[in-house]
This record gives C-alpha cells, structure tokens and sequence, in this order.
C-alpha cells in the first residue's frame, strides 16, 4: 500500500481550501519543489540506513533508496 509524504497531504488540504479561498498557484510549485526536497530526504535515509547495515524486511526486496521510495511513495 502506498503511503502519503507529509507534503502531499499538505498540498491535499491546500486543494480542499481552494474551495473557499483563492490560493496563488505560486503555492503548487512550491509543494513540488517540497516533494521533490522530501523525496530526497526519504531516499539519503534509506541509503544512510543500508551503510549502517540495517536490515530491511525480506519481503522487501529492492535495489537502491529510489527503488524503496517508488515502492512506498
């Protein structure tokens, strides 16, 4: 099942309120440039966590952080 970062839920909630309020679009490309900030962080976890020798599941099988953020996000 895929999950929802923080900042998608944000941008869904931003959505919601255009039906009330009149949001700049400027705010859209800001919640992409946050996706793409937090895409990132999420995946440096991952590869942060595989140098340390962590574990993941066995029924995770994945190749590199890109590859888990894809299967999650």
């Amino acid at each position: 099942m895929r999950s929802k970062t923080a900042v998608e839920w944000l941008e869904m909630e931003i959505v919601k309120l255009e039906e009330t309020y009149a949001i700049p679009s400027k705010i859209y490309e800001l919640c992409e440039d946050a996706k793409d900030m937090e895409k990132q962080q999420i995946m440096k976890a991952v590869d942060d966590g595989f140098e340390e020798g962590s574990k993941l599941p066995e029924d995770i099988k994945l190749n590199n952080a890109e590859e888990y953020y894809n299967q999650n996000y």
